[in-house]
């Protein structure tokens, strides 16, 4: 699984992410240090401690550019 996911975003960009957000958390994780811009479209918060989308990317991701 971890090598299908350096498959997808490897040498990319642009990384837009749109998946659910009860996981989006884990995956913001994962992407640490890809150097692509960092895009989220999933909406809402996460639910247990209020974030948007784009601030866990921040927070999880900080190298990157969101």
């Amino acid at each position: 699984m971890e090598e299908d996911f350096e498959k997808a975003v490897g040498g990319r960009e642009l990384r837009g992410d749109g998946g659910p957000s009860q996981f989006f958390r884990n995956v913001a994780t994962k992407l640490k240090g890809h150097p692509a811009l960092l895009v989220s479209v999933t909406k809402g918060i996460e639910f247990e401690t209020g974030p948007t989308m784009s601030s866990i990317l921040c927070e999880q991701a900080p190298p990157n550019r969101v």
